[in-house]
C-alpha cells in the first residue's frame, strides 16, 4: 500500500529544511608570477600583472569544492642580438605570454577550527596560453589551449567578520604540445605567489 501523497510531500520538505547548508565563499585576489621551465626560456621577466578569483563550497568542514579563473600576463622588451639556426638578428624585441587558466579546484583543511587555517589545494582543468613575439617589424603569434593542473599550499586568516585574508603559493603545469613560436613540445609553467580577500 502507497503512503499518502500529502504527508509524505511534508515530511520531505521538513527534513529538506533540517540539512545543513553548504557554505558558499568567493574570493578575489591578485598574484605575482615567477616563470620557470620553458617559460623562463621564453620570458625571463617576472609578472607583476595577474588576477584571480575562486568561488568554492564547503563539502565537508575539511573539504571544499568549487571553481576557479587566473590570468597572468608575462612581458618583456629589449634590444639585444639573438642566434637562429639561419644566423643572428640584432634588434628591438618584444615578448609577451598570457596564461589563462579556467580549473575545478578542491582544498584540504587540517585545522578547519583554527583562526588561520593552512589548506593545500588542487586545480585542474584547462590553460591557454598565447604568445607574441616581434623583433624588429617582423611579428609571430601563437595560441593554446591545453589540459592543466595547479597544486597549491596557502593559509586563510580573518582580517574583519566574515573576510579573510587568503595567501598562496601556487605551481601552474600544463601539458606538453608542439603549438609554440620556436616548435617542439613545451609547457609554459609557472609559479604565483597570490594575496586574495575571501567572503563567506
Amino acid at each position: 500500500m502507497r503512503p499518502p501523497l500529502l504527508p509524505t510531500v511534508v515530511g520531505l520538505l521538513v527534513g529538506a529544511g533540517t540539512l545543513p547548508a553548504q557554505q558558499f565563499t568567493s574570493a578575489s585576489g591578485y598574484t605575482f608570477g615567477i616563470p620557470i621551465g620553458d617559460t623562463r626560456d621564453f620570458v625571463t621577466t617576472p609578472s607583476w600583472i595577474g588576477i584571480s578569483w575562486e568561488g568554492r563550497w564547503s563539502l565537508t568542514p575539511h573539504v571544499t569544492a568549487g571553481a576557479g579563473l587566473t590570468f597572468q600576463d608575462f612581458y618583456s622588451a629589449s634590444f639585444k642580438t639573438t642566434n637562429f639556426a639561419s644566423g643572428a638578428a640584432t634588434g628591438q624585441q618584444v615578448r609577451d605570454l598570457v596564461a589563462a587558466n579556467l580549473m575545478a579546484t578542491a582544498r584540504f583543511y587540517p585545522l578547519p577550527q583554527a583562526s588561520n587555517r593552512p589548506y593545500l589545494a588542487l586545480g585542474a582543468g584547462g590553460a591557454y596560453s598565447g604568445q607574441y613575439f616581434q623583433l624588429g617589424l617582423s611579428q609571430i603569434n601563437r595560441d593554446d589551449i591545453t589540459p592543466a593542473i595547479a597544486p597549491e599550499l596557502g593559509l586563510e586568516t580573518p582580517v574583519l567578520d566574515g573576510i579573510d585574508a587568503v595567501f598562496s603559493l601556487r605551481y601552474t603545469l600544463p601539458a606538453r604540445t608542439n603549438h609554440h613560436i620556436g616548435g617542439g613540445p613545451r609547457s609554459f609553467q609557472y609559479l604565483t605567489f597570490g594575496i586574495a580577500f575571501a567572503e563567506r
